[in-house]
Protein backbone atom coordinates (compact mmCIF):
# COMPACT_ATOMS: atom_id res chain seq x y z
CA UNK A 1 0.00 0.00 0.00
CA UNK A 2 1.29 3.59 -0.90
CA UNK A 3 0.15 6.90 0.92
CA UNK A 4 0.58 10.03 -0.96
CA UNK A 5 1.14 13.11 1.11
CA UNK A 6 -1.48 15.72 -0.49
CA UNK A 7 0.20 18.80 -2.68
CA UNK A 8 -2.44 21.12 -1.65
CA UNK A 9 -5.62 21.69 0.41
CA UNK A 10 -8.19 20.90 -0.53
CA UNK A 11 -10.64 20.62 2.63
CA UNK A 12 -8.87 23.11 5.24
CA UNK A 13 -10.21 22.59 8.67
CA UNK A 14 -9.08 26.30 9.22
CA UNK A 15 -6.77 29.18 7.19
CA UNK A 16 -6.07 31.80 9.89
CA UNK A 17 -3.67 35.06 10.51
CA UNK A 18 -1.31 34.59 12.95
CA UNK A 19 -1.72 37.53 15.58
CA UNK A 20 0.97 39.58 17.28
CA UNK A 21 1.93 38.06 21.27
CA UNK A 22 2.86 41.70 22.87
CA UNK A 23 4.42 39.77 26.45
CA UNK A 24 5.89 43.26 27.96
CA UNK A 25 3.77 44.26 31.09
CA UNK A 26 1.47 47.64 30.35
CA UNK A 27 1.51 49.56 33.53
CA UNK A 28 -0.91 51.20 35.27
CA UNK A 29 -0.40 54.52 33.34
CA UNK A 30 -1.23 53.02 30.14
CA UNK A 31 0.53 52.52 26.95
CA UNK A 32 2.56 56.03 25.17
CA UNK A 33 1.70 57.20 21.99
CA UNK A 34 5.17 55.61 20.95
CA UNK A 35 4.31 52.19 21.77
CA UNK A 36 1.36 52.20 20.24
CA UNK A 37 2.54 53.86 17.15
CA UNK A 38 4.99 50.74 17.15
CA UNK A 39 2.77 48.20 17.61
CA UNK A 40 0.36 49.61 15.20
CA UNK A 41 3.42 48.90 12.13
CA UNK A 42 4.13 45.50 13.75
CA UNK A 43 0.53 44.44 13.01
CA UNK A 44 0.18 46.05 9.70
CA UNK A 45 3.61 44.39 8.64
CA UNK A 46 2.56 41.16 10.01
CA UNK A 47 -0.60 41.10 7.88
CA UNK A 48 -1.21 38.42 5.54
CA UNK A 49 1.39 35.97 7.48
CA UNK A 50 -1.18 33.34 7.35
CA UNK A 51 -1.41 29.55 8.50
CA UNK A 52 -3.48 26.75 7.13
CA UNK A 53 -4.52 23.37 8.16
CA UNK A 54 -6.11 20.66 6.16
CA UNK A 55 -8.80 18.48 7.74
CA UNK A 56 -6.93 15.62 9.22
CA UNK A 57 -7.47 11.95 7.52
CA UNK A 58 -7.66 8.72 10.04
CA UNK A 59 -6.51 5.63 8.47
CA UNK A 60 -7.31 2.38 10.65
CA UNK A 61 -3.87 0.07 11.07
CA UNK A 62 -5.47 -3.06 11.93
CA UNK A 63 -7.72 -3.05 8.98
CA UNK A 64 -5.02 -2.43 6.75
CA UNK A 65 -3.21 -5.45 8.56
CA UNK A 66 -6.37 -7.24 7.62
CA UNK A 67 -6.94 -6.42 4.33
CA UNK A 68 -3.04 -7.43 2.77
CA UNK A 69 -3.49 -10.42 4.90
CA UNK A 70 0.02 -9.53 7.42
CA UNK A 71 -0.15 -11.72 10.49
CA UNK A 72 1.03 -8.87 12.97
CA UNK A 73 4.42 -8.96 15.01
CA UNK A 74 3.53 -11.20 18.57
CA UNK A 75 4.01 -7.93 20.40
CA UNK A 76 1.79 -5.99 17.78
CA UNK A 77 -1.06 -9.13 18.87
CA UNK A 78 -1.02 -8.53 22.14
CA UNK A 79 -1.76 -4.69 21.73
CA UNK A 80 -4.44 -5.16 19.22
CA UNK A 81 -6.06 -6.71 22.25
CA UNK A 82 -5.81 -3.98 23.87
CA UNK A 83 -5.72 -1.08 21.49
CA UNK A 84 -6.37 0.32 18.02
CA UNK A 85 -4.11 2.02 16.01
CA UNK A 86 -4.84 5.06 13.71
CA UNK A 87 -2.65 6.88 11.27
CA UNK A 88 -3.67 10.67 11.09
CA UNK A 89 -2.34 12.30 7.98
CA UNK A 90 -2.05 16.71 8.61
CA UNK A 91 -1.79 18.69 5.73
CA UNK A 92 -0.15 22.37 6.80
CA UNK A 93 1.17 25.45 5.27
CA UNK A 94 2.50 28.37 6.77
CA UNK A 95 2.19 31.28 4.51
CA UNK A 96 4.51 34.40 5.57
CA UNK A 97 3.48 38.28 4.65
CA UNK A 98 5.68 40.03 1.80
CA UNK A 99 9.13 42.02 3.51
CA UNK A 100 8.71 39.55 6.44
CA UNK A 101 10.56 35.53 7.14
CA UNK A 102 9.98 32.97 9.57
CA UNK A 103 12.97 32.42 12.25
CA UNK A 104 10.88 29.45 13.82
CA UNK A 105 7.82 28.00 13.54
CA UNK A 106 5.43 25.53 16.14
CA UNK A 107 2.89 23.30 16.07
CA UNK A 108 1.11 21.60 18.83
CA UNK A 109 -1.96 19.15 18.56
CA UNK A 110 -3.50 18.27 21.77
CA UNK A 111 -5.86 14.84 21.10
CA UNK A 112 -8.55 13.95 23.88
CA UNK A 113 -10.97 10.79 23.99
CA UNK A 114 -14.64 11.78 22.60
CA UNK A 115 -15.47 8.86 25.32
CA UNK A 116 -15.19 10.45 28.84
CA UNK A 117 -14.77 7.25 30.50
CA UNK A 118 -12.05 6.19 28.10
CA UNK A 119 -8.35 7.02 28.44
CA UNK A 120 -6.57 9.84 26.46
CA UNK A 121 -5.55 8.56 22.96
CA UNK A 122 -1.50 8.64 22.50
CA UNK A 123 1.42 9.44 20.33
CA UNK A 124 3.13 6.01 19.01
CA UNK A 125 5.17 7.44 16.71
CA UNK A 126 5.16 10.84 14.27
CA UNK A 127 6.75 11.50 11.01
CA UNK A 128 8.59 13.87 10.19
CA UNK A 129 10.85 13.82 13.60
CA UNK A 130 14.33 15.18 14.57
CA UNK A 131 15.28 16.03 10.80
CA UNK A 132 18.62 17.68 10.80
CA UNK A 133 19.66 17.33 6.55
CA UNK A 134 17.99 18.15 3.37
CA UNK A 135 16.14 15.73 1.85
CA UNK A 136 15.43 14.59 -1.76
CA UNK A 137 12.54 16.08 -3.30
CA UNK A 138 10.75 12.18 -3.63
CA UNK A 139 11.71 11.43 -0.44
CA UNK A 140 10.18 7.90 0.92
CA UNK A 141 9.31 6.56 4.16
CA UNK A 142 7.68 3.32 5.51
CA UNK A 143 5.72 2.21 8.23
CA UNK A 144 7.00 -1.49 9.50
CA UNK A 145 5.14 -4.21 11.33
CA UNK A 146 5.86 -2.80 14.90
CA UNK A 147 3.40 0.67 13.32
CA UNK A 148 6.91 2.90 13.25
CA UNK A 149 7.95 4.84 10.65
CA UNK A 150 11.53 4.09 9.23
CA UNK A 151 13.44 5.43 6.25
CA UNK A 152 15.34 2.57 5.28
CA UNK A 153 12.85 0.69 2.74
CA UNK A 154 13.67 -3.01 2.49
CA UNK A 155 11.84 -6.10 0.65
CA UNK A 156 8.54 -7.56 2.45
CA UNK A 157 8.95 -6.24 5.66
CA UNK A 158 7.08 -2.88 6.07
CA UNK A 159 3.30 -2.51 6.67
CA UNK A 160 2.56 0.33 4.53
CA UNK A 161 5.04 0.58 1.64
CA UNK A 162 5.75 4.38 1.26
CA UNK A 163 4.80 7.47 1.77
CA UNK A 164 5.76 9.79 -1.04
CA UNK A 165 6.60 13.70 0.19
CA UNK A 166 7.02 16.14 -2.22
CA UNK A 167 9.41 18.08 -0.49
CA UNK A 168 10.74 17.84 2.69
CA UNK A 169 12.99 20.68 4.32
CA UNK A 170 15.30 20.78 7.61
CA UNK A 171 15.08 21.02 10.59
CA UNK A 172 12.29 19.31 12.23
CA UNK A 173 12.29 18.78 15.97
CA UNK A 174 9.36 17.06 17.60
CA UNK A 175 8.33 16.10 21.06
CA UNK A 176 5.53 14.24 23.12
CA UNK A 177 5.91 10.88 21.57
CA UNK A 178 4.09 8.77 24.65
CA UNK A 179 1.79 11.01 25.50
CA UNK A 180 -1.72 13.09 24.56
CA UNK A 181 0.20 16.10 23.14
CA UNK A 182 2.65 16.32 20.19
CA UNK A 183 4.72 19.59 19.00
CA UNK A 184 7.09 20.00 15.72
CA UNK A 185 9.11 22.38 16.02
CA UNK A 186 10.71 23.94 12.13
CA UNK A 187 13.62 25.75 11.43
CA UNK A 188 13.77 28.70 9.13
CA UNK A 189 14.67 26.05 6.32
CA UNK A 190 11.78 23.91 7.19
CA UNK A 191 9.34 26.85 6.14
CA UNK A 192 11.22 28.43 3.04
CA UNK A 193 8.92 28.11 1.02
CA UNK A 194 5.47 29.67 1.57
CA UNK A 195 4.31 28.10 -1.41
CA UNK A 196 4.19 24.51 -0.66
CA UNK A 197 2.21 22.38 1.74
CA UNK A 198 3.37 19.92 4.09
CA UNK A 199 2.14 17.63 6.40
CA UNK A 200 2.09 15.95 9.53
CA UNK A 201 1.85 11.64 10.45
CA UNK A 202 0.83 10.46 13.74
CA UNK A 203 0.37 7.12 14.52
CA UNK A 204 -2.26 6.84 17.99
CA UNK A 205 -2.71 4.37 19.85
CA UNK A 206 -6.48 4.27 21.34
CA UNK A 207 -8.17 1.97 23.75
CA UNK A 208 -10.73 -0.20 22.25
CA UNK A 209 -14.16 0.90 22.46
CA UNK A 210 -12.92 4.66 22.23
CA UNK A 211 -15.48 6.44 20.09
CA UNK A 212 -12.65 8.82 18.62
CA UNK A 213 -10.07 11.73 19.09
CA UNK A 214 -11.07 15.13 19.88
CA UNK A 215 -7.44 17.65 18.42
CA UNK A 216 -6.73 20.52 18.90
CA UNK A 217 -3.86 23.01 17.38
CA UNK A 218 -1.77 25.33 18.60
CA UNK A 219 0.43 27.26 16.35
CA UNK A 220 3.43 29.86 16.77
CA UNK A 221 5.95 31.72 14.94
CA UNK A 222 8.75 34.41 15.05
CA UNK A 223 8.70 36.24 12.68
CA UNK A 224 11.80 39.58 11.75
CA UNK A 225 10.40 42.20 10.56
CA UNK A 226 12.14 45.84 10.78
CA UNK A 227 11.42 46.21 14.36
CA UNK A 228 12.72 43.09 15.26
CA UNK A 229 11.66 39.37 16.24
CA UNK A 230 8.13 39.16 16.92
CA UNK A 231 6.17 36.48 18.21
CA UNK A 232 3.02 35.77 16.30
CA UNK A 233 0.53 32.70 17.37
CA UNK A 234 -2.88 31.29 16.73
CA UNK A 235 -5.50 29.28 18.67
CA UNK A 236 -7.63 26.84 16.91
CA UNK A 237 -11.02 27.90 18.00
CA UNK A 238 -12.57 24.28 17.60
CA UNK A 239 -11.56 21.66 18.26
CA UNK A 240 -12.12 18.79 15.44
CA UNK A 241 -13.75 15.25 16.05
CA UNK A 242 -12.11 12.17 14.40
CA UNK A 243 -15.02 9.85 14.99
CA UNK A 244 -14.00 5.92 15.01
Amino acid sequence: MVIKAPTKITTPLFRTELEYIHFEEVKSFGKTPEIEQDEAEIREKLKGSVVEVGRPEPYNLKEMYELQEIEPPAKMQMLFRKYDFWLIETPFSFMHSRNTHFEWARILAKMESLSEDIEKPIVHDVYPKNIYETKKEKHKVSIGLSLKFAEIIEPKVQFVDEIEFNRLEPVIEVAGIGTSETIWAFSEGALSSHRDVNTLYTIVKVPQGAKGINLKFFLYAKMHIRLGLKLVGKESQDSYKISF
